[in-house]
Parts: C-alpha cells; structure tokens; sequence
C-alpha cells in the first residue's frame, strides 16, 4: 500500500503541527504541506494534489467547505476531512451533503485521527481496486458512468443522513455487488450471500461467520438509523423533499409513519425495517440517476 498524501489546513500552526506528529508518529501518510494562509489554501491543495485533505472548519473570512468547493470546482480529487470544534449535526449534515468524508473534533485526539484516517484509506484502497478490477473485466463500462455511480451512491447517503457512519462502506459494498449480479442473473438472491460477498470484499481470507453478523448487523443499523432520518424530517415538514423522495422508496411507508409516531412520543415501538427493500430502493435510484431501464423484482 502506498503511502497517502496529505496536506493540512488549519489558520492555527499549533494543530498542524500536532496533526503532522500524530501522522507521522503512526505512519498514517506523508503531510506534503501544512497550510495556515486562507487565502492560499485552493492554489496550495490545486498545486500538490494530496490525496487525503484535512480542513479547518472557520476561518476568520471563510470556512473549509467553500475552500473545500473550489479546490475541487478547479480539479482537485482527494478525500476532505472537516476539522471542528463545534458539533452541529446540521452543519455536519449539511458538510458532508457537500462532499466531506469525515469529521474529526477539535482539541485533536489521536485514536480518532488514526481511526479516521485508517478509515479513508482502506476506503481508497477499496476503490483502487474496484476501480482495476472494473478495468480488467469490463473496460467499456469503467468511464464516467461508474464514477458518476459512486458520487450518486453518496449523495444517496448524505440525502438519507448516514455518509460516513458505521455500515455505510458496508452498503455501499453490497451496492456495488447486487448491481454487477444483476447484470447476469435476474434470480432471487439471500443477504447471507450479499454478507459473504461483501465480507470477503472489504476483509479477504480473514472474514468468519462472525465477521458476516458484524456486517449485518452494521448495515441494520445504518438502515435503522436512514429510516430515523427521514422519520424525524417528515415529522418536521411532511411535505418535505427528501422525506418523499425516499420514505417510500427504501422502506416500508407504514413503518416509517410508526417510527414518526414513535419521535413524536404518540408510540412506543420504532418503525421495522426491511433490508431487500432497502438494497432494492438503492438500486432503482442508481438506474435511474444512469438512465437505465432495469426492471426490478417485487418483495
């Protein structure tokens, strides 16, 4: 694995510097720059081109997702990470519908950096992969529609407020298998399958049945947690955008309504989910973000 670039901006010199010795001290990359300057920060990240960007969220006369925007507005193509000291689900929300990756929160602690990091780059490892392996067996199809495919899939998931949580990577993966089965056979599939594909997918050898009921279990609650989303937001504006684009068609709408019921304090018992409906959803939005005609199969 080669190592990861990076570069940091934060308009205080005292973080990046403890950025730059956590990285280093646990071989997570090479910081090829530390940025203080705003207002260089664009020509900088355009200049180096670093895989993995770790951004400041304020700075006196502008924030990291406009300097985030234009950077990649000009061609840049590296992973963001939002630096915060605040925690405000809705500008994290709002953050990460944009494009960031991660966040990681002010004062710097360094499980989280690790973990975090450690986190993008078996992300980018996977996709390095994924990407020469869609080269090898289809070339035809490893143009700009399988990219477009993966920025769809995570505008999906910032639409459904789970981009970067536990069980998305695992959602993402089964995403990607259940749409290349597709393209061979139109049979039934189990999601102990899908399990197993996506176990020997992201862990190789190393994964067990138990590491399978891990991923299931984390895709559960990614989907639990989707269906939470869109219930609160429903809650707030029926009529909301993103509530009915998605309620019905991930989940099952009566479920949905009994999970609104349950954050109005009207019940008692969360909405249940069903997870081939969920799978399924995802992937007639992909077809039709690609202008497919794929038909699907009903429950």
């Amino acid at each position: 694995m080669n190592m990861k670039r990076i570069l940091i901006v934060d308009d205080d010199s005292s973080v990046g510097t403890m950025l730059k010795f956590v990285i280093a001290r646990e071989q997570l990359g090479e910081v090829v720059a530390t940025v203080t300057d705003e207002e260089q920060a664009v020509d900088e990240i355009l200049f180096y081109q670093p895989d993995i960007v770790l951004i400041d969220l304020l700075f006196p006369h502008t924030d990291g997702i406009r300097i985030m925007k234009r950077a990649m507005s000009r061609g840049a193509v590296g992973h963001f990470i939002m630096i915060s000291q605040a925690h405000d689900k809705n500008m994290e929300e709002m953050a990460y519908k944009e494009g960031i990756d991660f966040f990681v929160h002010k004062p710097i602690n360094v499980l989280e950096i690790r973990k975090v990091l450690q986190n993008v780059i078996q992300i980018m490892e996977m996709e390095r992969m994924l990407s020469a392996v869609r080269q090898a067996v289809t070339p035809a199809a490893a143009g700009p529609a399988a990219d477009d495919s993966e920025q769809r899939l995570r505008e999906i998931f910032a639409d459904i407020g789970i981009l970067g949580m536990t069980g998305s990577r695992e959602i993402a993966a089964a995403a990607r298998y259940l749409r290349s089965r597709r393209r061979h056979t139109r049979q039934e599939y189990q999601l102990s399958d899908v399990y197993q594909h996506i176990g020997y997918e992201l862990y190789g050898s190393e994964c067990d049945a138990a590491r399978q009921k891990g991923i299931e279990q984390k895709i559960r609650r990614a989907i639990q947690k989707a269906q939470s989303h869109l219930a609160a937001r429903g809650s707030e504006d029926f009529y909301d955008e993103i509530f009915t684009e998605y309620a019905s068609r991930l989940f099952d709408f009566g479920q949905v309504q009994q999970e609104m019921r349950m954050l109005q304090g009207k019940g008692s018992q969360s909405g249940k989910i069903n997870t081939k409906k969920f799978f399924e959803g995802i992937l007639l939005k992909l077809a039709k973000a690609a202008g497919a005609a794929i038909v699907f199969e009903g429950f």
